[in-house]
């Protein structure tokens, strides 16, 4: 093998060296386009052969290297396109993710239609689920249609402080460095706005201190709804929330609940879409972000039973977001669709959607949806108060003393990345109830429930 021909064997492995991680899709193209490309006055066959050799050597070097520990998530998950950061070795505070730990884990309701999104503008090309990551050997697993959940353990209960604290609610979680990090809205007498804290088992949730993220730069007024991950690519924590706008702030550091950035907004002025809907006494809320390897969507909600979608590329992330379309909605003015949230869903080739309603006798409880891509069409999966994904009808504790009306609820997911990706199998999920033991319905607790009987197949 001459020296020309296997330089880019060492030049490959030295980039995958410098970026500390290995983009298993992106090595594996560049290594077919090498094979595939004869060198200069080569005969085809004979050049392929020669650079097959080269080839199996880069390859079985990056499999060497993730092999070898803090890289093994990313080999084992190639086609959910996980790439996890290994933990950043500089002078700076920043906190690189560590790799995942994997947790073991159906009608259309009354008045809704859920089809083809109504474009508005143009979008980017479809995001397809990932295929079969994490799934069995012989196909993909399947989702129930139906679910029941274990006792509901209150973790968040209502608390109050001097400063007029009533309850926490909209929890957003990850796992990371050992501990668990929970961002919540925090409700107090006429304000709502954004709290952290964190814990390293659930049993210290409700004693946890609170650090009032309106003492760092998100600073004070209206914030709510809060959403964190981390974006591989530009390795930052993204906080995103809503502020009457659709905002983040971002965070090298999620140990530093100082450290996170202003608001900044995905648009430069209210979108026309949710304009409309604005003047026609609608709201905008419930923000969400969740990507795929070529692509950002942010979703949102009118609070009346439609739900927008925008877009944009993952390398122009958070910039360059499309005007909004409408994805899916409930012609009835439901508030279905408010609290929504996107997950893909490891191993089933689907992504799947949360969203709060209420039944016909006032309780919350939440329904679902899944589709094959991001941008298409939505079919329901458990979404009736008889048969929700999660509601007084399947949960074991769902009635007092915790609650009957479940109106927000946030999966526990295998990782922390911008993909959102949740096992489908022994369901774990932070479920907003309005507490009974109170009046008032602006009073919250949070409670884990895990889901049991049947799980996928």
């Amino acid at each position: 093998m001459r020296d020309d021909e296997q330089t880019w064997v060492g030049d490959l492995l030295a980039s995958e060296a410098d970026r500390h991680e290995v983009d298993v899709r992106a090595f594996a193209q560049r290594v077919l386009a090498e094979v595939d490309a004869p060198p200069p006055n080569a005969r085809p066959v004979a050049a392929r052969r020669r650079r097959f050799l080269p080839a199996l050597v880069a390859a079985a070097a990056v499999t060497a290297v993730v092999l070898s520990g803090t890289l093994l998530t990313g080999l084992t998950r190639a086609d959910d396109r996980v790439r996890q950061p290994v933990a950043a070795q500089s002078t700076s505070r920043a906190a690189s993710p560590e790799a995942s730990t994997v947790r073991p884990s159906s009608s259309t309701g009354p008045g809704s239609t859920i089809g083809r999104p109504t474009a508005t503008a143009p979008m980017p090309t479809r995001s397809q689920a990932p295929a079969s990551a994490g799934g069995p050997a012989h196909g993909l697993a399947t989702l129930p249609s139906t679910y029941t959940w274990g006792s509901a353990v209150t973790v968040l209960p209502p608390r109050t402080d001097t400063d007029g604290l009533v309850a926490f609610k909209d929890p957003t979680v990850v796992r990371y460095g050992g501990s668990w990090h929970v961002f919540v809205t925090t409700v107090r007498a006429g304000s709502l706005g954004l709290g952290y804290l964190r814990f390293t088992d659930w049993s210290q949730a409700a004693s946890a201190p609170l650090h009032d993220l309106a003492d760092s730069p998100v600073g004070p007024g209206y914030r709510a709804t809060p959403q964190v991950f981390w974006f591989a690519p530009q390795r930052l924590w993204y906080l995103v929330y809503q502020t009457g706008q659709a905002s983040y702030s971002t965070n090298p550091d999620i140990d530093d609940p100082d450290g996170w950035s202003a608001p900044r907004s995905f648009y430069g002025a209210t979108p026309d879409l949710v304009q409309q809907s604005l003047s026609a006494g609608g709201g905008w809320v419930g923000m969400w972000v969740v990507c795929d390897d070529s692509s950002c969507s942010l979703f949102s909600s009118d609070g009346r039973g439609r739900l927008f979608r925008s877009s944009t590329p993952r390398a122009a992330f958070p910039g360059g977001m499309s005007p909004p379309v409408l994805a899916a909605q409930s012609p009835d003015g439901s508030t279905t669709f408010a609290a929504g949230r996107v997950y893909t869903m490891t191993g089933t080739g689907r992504y799947l959607l949360l969203a709060q309603a209420f039944g016909p006798d006032g309780r919350g409880y939440l329904r679902s949806w899944t589709s094959p891509t991001i941008d298409g069409r939505w079919s329901p999966l458990a979404d009736s108060p008889t048969n929700p994904f999660v509601g007084a009808a399947n949960v074991t504790a769902a009635r007092e003393p915790w609650t009957s009306s479940i109106v927000h609820g946030e999966l526990l997911r295998d990782g922390h990345d911008q993909t959102l990706g949740v096992s489908p199998c022994r369901l774990e999920l932070l479920a907003l109830g309005l507490d009974p033991r109170y009046r008032e319905n602006s009073t919250f607790q949070v409670g884990l429930v895990r889901q049991q009987g049947p799980a996928c197949t």
